[in-house]
């Protein structure tokens, strides 16, 4: 009985450890599942993280904000986002000059491209003034009258600019633009 055992046991083993196991581990294929704001707000979902990045960024005005948590909750998702704090532009004091209009606080942030044709618009107002105080100073300067003629047309021309079109969506590029015309037709009037 001995060596029975001393074979039967070796083989039970052996045939223990070749047997197949029968929990095999389920293989998930894992498919990507379109971009949509639910998909992307669904933690759980396989979704093109990039792609949902393009498609959905962050919202940058309370405008986009409010009409961001409304989608979400329409995915059964609550999101919540701390709104500005400039609620009204006409709540934000008169500018006194061409840099505090420049500097103004407003609720709605200015893309690069706007902010930056801000800036040249007042650079070019800045650029007039300087040229009508050294001709108000020498009335008699006849080139000085031409470079004064020459820099009132050119800041003429900034309202017709492709960029004040493209950005006057924008309610704050709207009225930072019309306190800088405002400046601009007080020079223009002289």
């Amino acid at each position: 009985m001995k060596k029975f055992l001393l074979i039967a046991i070796p083989l039970t083993i052996l045939a223990a450890c070749s047997a197949e196991p029968t929990d095999k581990p389920e293989i998930i294929n894992e498919t990507m599942v379109e971009s949509t704001l639910c998909n992307c707000l669904d933690s759980l979902a396989v979704v093109d993280r990039i792609a949902c990045d393009s498609l959905f960024p962050e919202p940058l005005n309370n405008l986009e904000k409010t009409a961001r948590m409304e989608e979400a909750l329409a995915c059964g998702v609550e999101l919540t986002y701390t709104m500005d704090t400039i609620a009204s532009l006409d709540s934000l004091p008169e500018p006194k000059s061409i840099e505090e209009v420049l500097t103004m606080d407003v609720p709605d942030p200015l893309s690069e491209e706007c902010q930056q044709f801000l800036e040249d618009f007042a650079g070019s107002i800045k650029k007039c003034t300087r040229i009508i105080n050294k001709s108000a100073e020498s009335p008699d300067d006849f080139m000085l009258m031409i470079e004064m003629n020459d820099a009132k047309d050119e800041l003429r021309e900034w309202s017709s600019k492709p960029q004040m079109f493209k950005c006057d969506d924008n309610e704050s590029f709207a009225h930072l633009v019309k306190k800088l015309i405002e400046q601009q037709d007080n020079l223009l009037a002289d």
